[in-house]
């Protein structure tokens, strides 16, 4: 200090400041500066691109809510547009900086919206979506908000915030009612168990936690995540927990800590994108989970078993916002490049098969005559194969003569095969007597290896060895 050609304090200057600073630096008496407010050049943007931070579907399905920087959109749904919905009808403004949560009422009546600026404060408001009216705001966090969520019954919001805080408040009289701290990171999303009694949140240092709403009462800290955890949602029947994060992976908790403090149990770990996870949506049947990630990937899976039904890859952006439609038929993403996209879920009494493709099974073929097929070489290269018919037996003659000039012999018979069909394919070669050490693979039609198992793991653990000695305790 101070900048390169700028003029230094004088020393009397410096005697003032320190002065001030030792007096505890108050401003002006009876004046407080805006902490919305930052005192900064206005910087010109130099694109239009608008990216979309959440959107939300209303339960009866006629209107979608958008949040961009500074405004939320309200439109009707229009199945005809290729986004399904239509023109702006309303618009919200005034808010801080970017609104980072938006969603409606059960009743479809009132708007929630959470927003802020980073390092300053972090507003909650809600909204009447008739007019856009401003009903009642929220002001208590010292940095952005990334949440702010209704209770079932309408009586309690719940905001979260970077500034690793949860607070509760009471939506008729915008009193808070308790602040619910213990995380170590900021805190990226809430949810309300579906009787209202529980509220669950996912954080930056690696853990969910469980809260008793009534008293704020901790009931349960799930630290089972290997990183951040930036979604977290209560499975629409209330009986699991499910989050996911910066670890790639979705896992769901039997949820068991109802009323005093558990631990509730793992059930499921499953990795589920090649990058981290940013939003996840239930449908209203509680049957099918949305999930999206950074990089540009969205599922869908089945709750059953949480296994994968539909991938929906090479997103154009980002999808950092997404809401599932209230009759479970679609769902909404809103990207980072702006654009909006609905996508059909499909028929609630589809299987997963289903769900994906509609494949025709081929049965069975019913016993037919055994044809036998001699190998003619040269057929080691797929082009050269020895056509074979099925059924049929195939023979053939394995050259164990093996030279710089004579890769090692192999045999290849080229068969029709449909989806569907059924194949038995055994070798007889040590029963005959033969000393062959066989092996026998089924490649595609143009000789390519064909994917028979893929394996995964479910759940992340890790050991550490160490040595032991006199000085050592309790390692493994």
């Amino acid at each position: 200090m101070p900048p390169q050609g700028e003029p230094r304090p004088t020393d009397d200057e410096i005697a003032v400041l320190k002065a001030w600073i030792d007096a505890g630096a108050m401003g002006p008496s009876g004046a407080e500066p805006d902490r919305t407010q930052l005192i900064v050049p206005e910087i010109e943007s130099h694109t239009d691109v608008r990216p979309v931070s959440s959107v939300d579907w209303s339960s009866d399905g006629n209107w979608i809510a958008i949040a961009r920087y500074g405004e939320v959109t309200i439109h009707p749904v229009d199945a005809a547009a290729p986004t399904g919905l239509g023109e702006t009808v309303r618009t919200l403004t005034g808010f801080p900086g970017k609104v980072t949560a938006v969603h409606f009422t059960i009743d479809g009546a009132q708007l929630v919206t959470a927003s802020g600026v980073t390092g300053q404060v972090g507003r909650a408001a809600i909204w009447n979506a008739a007019d856009a009216s401003l009903v009642r705001e929220f002001t208590g966090h010292r940095d952005v908000l990334y949440d702010a969520e209704l209770s079932p019954d309408g009586t309690v919001l719940a905001t979260c915030s970077y500034d690793r805080q949860i607070i509760l408040w009471n939506a008729a009289t915008g009193d808070q009612l308790r602040t619910l701290t213990g995380h170590n990171g900021a805190v990226y999303d809430v949810a309300f168990s579906p009787d209202g009694t529980a509220l669950a949140s996912a954080s930056a240092d690696d853990t969910c936690k469980v809260w008793r709403v009534a008293d704020g009462e901790r009931l349960d800290t799930l630290g089972q995540p290997t990183k951040e955890q930036y979604a977290v949602a209560f499975s629409p029947d209330g009986k699991s927990i499910v989050a996911g994060g910066a670890d790639n992976r979705i896992r769901v908790w039997d949820f068991v800590s109802r009323e005093s403090t558990q631990i509730n149990p793992l059930r499921i770990a499953r990795f589920a994108h090649e990058g981290p996870i940013v939003r996840i949506g239930f449908s209203p049947d509680g049957t099918r989970l949305v999930t999206s990630a950074e990089n540009r990937t969205v599922k869908l899976w089945d709750t059953s078993s949480y296994s994968e039904i539909a991938l929906y890859e090479q997103q154009p952006a980002v999808a950092m916002a997404l809401s599932v439609a209230g009759d479970g038929s679609a769902f909404l993403l809103g990207r980072m490049d702006g654009s909006l996209q609905s996508v059909p879920i499909g028929s609630r009494s589809a299987s997963a098969a289903e769900e994906v493709a509609a494949v025709t099974a081929i049965p069975v073929q019913s016993a037919a005559p055994m044809s036998t097929v001699a190998e003619q070489e040269p057929n080691n290269d797929p082009s050269a194969a020895t056509v074979a018919a099925a059924p049929a037996q195939v023979t053939g003659v394995i050259d164990a003569t093996t030279t710089a000039d004579a890769p090692p012999d192999i045999d290849l018979f080229r068969f029709d095969a449909r989806a569907g069909e059924e194949w038995v394919i055994e070798v007889n070669a040590a029963r005959s007597g033969s000393k062959l050490d066989s092996f026998v693979e089924v490649l595609t039609a143009d000789g390519q290896r064909i994917e028979r198992v893929l394996l995964q793991a479910v759940r992340d653990s890790y050991f550490t060895f160490r040595g032991k000695d006199a000085d050592q305790a309790d390692d493994f």
